[in-house]
């Protein structure tokens, strides 16, 4: 069936700890935006906290009530705790509505994905951090990977992805509770399947198998989080690699095991309605305030080796600090969100050009590349995300609007290449191709450095590829540039 056309309204369900500064971007694309939770005054104040009083509707959520109000092609955004979206992507189904959410898929959701796919429906999922930006981040190495040893034949692949959030200033527990205290303790209590060592492994108590890790001189702990498994085929890893090492898991600041060995003794020995008492109680001990800054770490890893001794890495790395104004994972996971809305469908947005007569919906992202000469060449040395708020990005951007206008170019996706001169909105150079870049990618709040990139040449594969033992006795360089690295977002 084809897809049902979006409408532009967005429900957006639930005020808790991951709902961010996502929400107002969601704000600015829609067309309508509705604010659901436990009752309207939380709704208020959740809009209120994120400075968007009176840009959305807001109202007490029942599933009768939301579903009496659901029009065909509507998008319902869940960030309800995950076992109530199988109840709500049934919902949507029964009333022709678009699903999003940043969490995991459970059985019961994918179940149901092929339902709304015949429907005409899109179900979008794991789009917010972890699950979410990580995956951008492992596609992005695995098809580099490919292609510096696609001539290789075997290659033995090693993989790694940790994610975690904690304090900024580390306390005596090691953690402070930036979401669902109730989740926290699941994920401890789920199950987790890995390869290490070429076998496929099960820790039934993830939290035993805590490794140590050091970035950037810092000591971290890291175990194993859920079944890593199904992610071999949706990274799309491809079937000649022989894997060694396969894990997604979980960092932790140094210290968190000995700090928590009496939550996981209760884990171990409580049944639900006890983690349930278990999980209120650390939550009032231990909550994210606005006094409480939090700290999100990630890590994205791949090495692979040929069989004739070739190596390859790669690596993304994001280290971001909460602030003053939102702390960094509500940011971080509803910011993904709404990007991840943004380019599943044009019709989300709702962006107005100088023009009134001259309607536009899209969206639009603006990149900053730096270049430098280097043995008598000019390479693109890196490039700049810049920031949603930045003027720069919102003058480029109303103005390559009005030269696509000029150019009677209206639909599809495309770039516009503009080179600002010393006036800044005076272009020296515009270019429309009327296609995506070569290199397109999703927006995440991020800074990406994108060393050694040259023109004309598409991508070239991140990190070095090795030949030992031949040519003139030592390593030989092949071309290929250095391991990309993130930076934390302006301010």
């Amino acid at each position: 069936m084809a897809l049902i056309p979006p409408t532009g309204r967005v429900h957006w369900l639930g005020t808790g700890m991951s709902t961010g500064s996502g929400l107002g971007i969601v704000c600015d694309l829609a067309v309508e935006t509705t604010v659901w939770a436990r009752t309207e005054v939380k709704a208020a104040a959740c809009l209120e906290r994120l400075g968007l009083s009176g840009r959305a509707h807001t109202r007490a959520y029942s599933a009768p009530d939301l579903a009496a109000r659901l029009a065909p092609g509507d998008l319902v955004v869940s960030m309800l705790p995950s076992t109530e979206h199988a109840g709500i992507l049934r919902l949507c189904i029964a009333g022709s509505a678009h699903f999003a959410s940043s969490s995991y898929v459970s059985p019961e959701v994918a179940a149901l994905a092929g339902e709304a796919e015949r429907a005409g429906l899109v179900v979008l999922t794991e789009a917010g951090l972890d699950p979410g930006i990580d995956h951008l981040f492992a596609h992005r190495l695995v098809d580099l990977a490919e292609r510096a040893t696609a001539d290789a034949g075997a290659v033995t692949a090693r993989f790694v992805s940790y994610c975690g959030s904690f304090p900024a200033v580390a306390n005596d527990f090691r953690y402070r509770f930036a979401w669902a205290p109730r989740g926290v303790l699941t994920a401890l209590r789920t199950p987790a399947r890995y390869i290490e060592d070429g076998r496929e492994q099960r820790a039934d108590r993830p939290y035993r198998t805590v490794r140590d890790v050091v970035l950037d001189g810092e000591s971290f702990e890291v175990y194993p989080n859920r079944d890593s498994l199904p992610y071999l085929s949706t990274y799309r890893f491809p079937a000649s690699w022989k894997v060694d090492t396969f894990v997604r898991g979980t960092v932790r600041l140094d210290g968190w095991t000995e700090a928590w060995e009496p939550v996981f003794a209760q884990v171990e020995q409580g049944d639900d309605a006890q983690i349930d008492r278990l999980a209120t109680q650390l939550a009032e001990r231990y909550p994210a305030t606005s006094d409480d800054h939090d700290r999100v770490v990630m890590f994205v890893m791949l090495d692979v080796t040929t069989a004739d001794g070739r190596t390859w890495s790669g690596e993304y790395t994001m280290d971001v600090r909460g602030d003053e104004r939102e702390n960094a994972t509500p940011r971080l996971v509803s910011v993904a969100l709404a990007g991840g809305i943004g380019s599943s469908s044009p019709a989300w947005s709702t962006t107005s050009t100088r023009s009134a007569a001259t309607a536009r919906t899209g969206s639009w992202e603006v990149w900053r590349y730096h270049k430098r000469p280097v043995s008598g060449r000019t390479v693109y040395d890196f490039e700049d995300l810049l920031a949603w708020e930045d003027p720069t990005a919102r003058r480029i951007a109303d103005y390559a609007t009005a030269v696509l206008d000029a150019l009677e170019i209206h639909n599809g996706a495309g770039h516009t290449e503009v080179m600002l001169t010393e006036r800044g909105a005076g272009p020296g150079r515009v270019r429309c191709p009327a296609r995506r870049r070569a290199d397109a990618r999703t927006a995440v709040p991020v800074h990406r450095h994108q060393p050694g990139r040259q023109p004309g040449r598409g991508d070239r594969p991140s990190g070095t590829l090795h030949r030992r033992g031949r040519g003139r006795g030592r390593d030989q360089r092949l071309p290929a540039r250095r391991s990309p690295a993130l930076r934390q977002p302006a301010e």
